[in-house]
């Protein structure tokens, strides 16, 4: 079984020189985008010509008459054991449980490490360079519009002339590669997914889930009453139940990732999470597998007025367009002759908060995965990558900044999941 060890350890052949205070994505068997090919292979489904989880994970080669995936936004691995390490009340007795039976294991995230372009490997199994869902802002040059790719609607933007421009339609059919859904239903199988009910229909998760069963939950004890309700229904073909729940990753950003308001939502859940356990434990109406992960981590971030944007007018002069993709990962389309400039400037300014990388870099690297790099990506990406170390992040936004928790970065606390596969019958 993988171990935190045995994860770290493979990192010597991913990160490039001597590199030691980033963690890069382990696309080779141990990511996000391997699991949904070992969930079509544990349904039964064909997978020709893709990964799944590599063999240090357990289950290989079994198979389960439905396969329900839980998705917790934004839970780390470093920050859950700690939690489990230090629990006091009770509340962590699940996971402990989980631990005891092996069925606990870390993995790697995606880069950016963020909610959509995570989202979209899990439901296509394709890396960010493939799917091109890439981050949070992306600049759609061929739709002449800056995007939040979480809400699918357009943002104003600075153009090169100094110009504020927007674009209201978000295009259709906007990924490049298949969904799992189509995947699973092609072969045979159906497909659920359970969303909050103010997102269950949201053009995000159209896009996700465009052939599944779209659902809403209001609470968690709705939730988890579905959740069940799937469990004991019976079917005849391979069944998917795709459930995502946002807590974490809402409180982290607003109070900060330590903050004992995150622990108590996390005790909420697991609560649930102890009794679905113990309920499927005695009824599970054939062979079903429980998987509990989450997109990404947080990195705590507290609000320093020498991030803010506004306060480095020379330094935004550079720039074609404001930066896009994450505060913690930020895109910058540089114009032409300006990139030394830039590079000079993160130097002076803020001394050993960031890595540069060159565009080019990401596919020396295989950073945002391998194989067929969608023509877009590169341009989305723009010129250089701006990678935040510890607390140290970019704000651009004309917004006030009040987050205190973000992620998108290559530090072990946004990179590193937690992998939960829990067998019944």
């Amino acid at each position: 079984m993988i171990t935190i060890d045995n994860l770290l350890e493979r990192q010597i052949s991913l990160l490039p020189g001597d590199e030691t205070k980033l963690l890069f994505p382990d696309y080779g068997g141990y990511n996000l985008v391997n699991l949904p090919w070992s969930i079509c292979s544990w349904l039964g489904l064909e997978i020709t010509g893709k990964q799944g989880l590599g063999n240090a994970y357990p289950l290989d080669g079994e198979k389960y008459d439905r396969v329900i995936l839980i998705l917790m936004d934004g839970l780390g691995w470093h920050r859950l054991q700690n939690w489990i390490c230090n629990d006091t009340d009770g509340c962590m007795t699940v996971w402990k449980d989980l631990i005891a039976g092996k069925c606990l294991m870390p993995l790697t995230s995606i880069s950016p490490s963020t909610t959509c372009a995570a989202l979209t490997t899990l439901n296509t199994g394709e890396p960010p360079i493939s799917h091109g869902n890439l981050a949070y802002e992306l600049w759609l040059q061929e739709y002449n519009a800056v995007y939040n790719m979480i809400l699918q609607s357009s943002m104003p933007y600075r153009d090169n002339q100094g110009e504020q421009a927007s674009n209201l339609l978000f295009p259709k059919n906007f990924l490049p590669v298949a969904t799992i859904d189509a995947h699973i239903i092609k072969h045979g199988g159906a497909v659920t997914a359970l969303h909050p009910a103010s997102i269950a229909h949201s053009s995000l998760t159209r896009t996700l889930f465009p052939l599944a069963s779209r659902g809403g939950y209001h609470s968690m004890g709705d939730l988890f009453y579905q959740i069940k309700n799937h469990a004991r229904a019976n079917t005849d073909i391979p069944s998917y139940l795709y459930v995502y729940w946002s807590e974490i990753d809402e409180l982290s950003h607003v109070y900060g990732p330590n903050d004992p308001r995150v622990r108590v939502a996390l005790c909420d859940f697991s609560r649930y999470l102890g009794d679905l356990k113990e309920s499927l434990s005695l009824d599970s109406n054939g062979k079903t597998l429980v998987i509990v992960t989450a997109d990404h981590g947080l990195q705590s971030t507290p609000i320093r007025e020498e991030y803010d944007l506004s306060r480095h007018p020379s330094f935004l002069d550079n720039l074609e367009v404001w930066p896009t993709g994450e505060n913690r990962l930020a895109f910058l389309h540089i114009k032409k002759g300006r990139a030394g400039k830039v590079r000079k400037y993160i130097e002076s300014e803020w001394p050993g908060k960031f890595r540069v990388y060159d565009t080019s870099d990401v596919f020396a690297t295989g950073l945002m995965g391998t194989g067929i790099v969608y023509e877009e990506s590169p341009r989305r990406m723009g010129d250089l990558l701006i990678v935040a170390l510890d607390e140290a992040y970019l704000w651009w936004s004309t917004r006030d900044d009040r987050l205190l928790g973000r992620h998108g970065s290559l530090s072990q606390h946004e990179m590193l999941v937690p992998l939960a596969l829990i067998p019944f019958g």
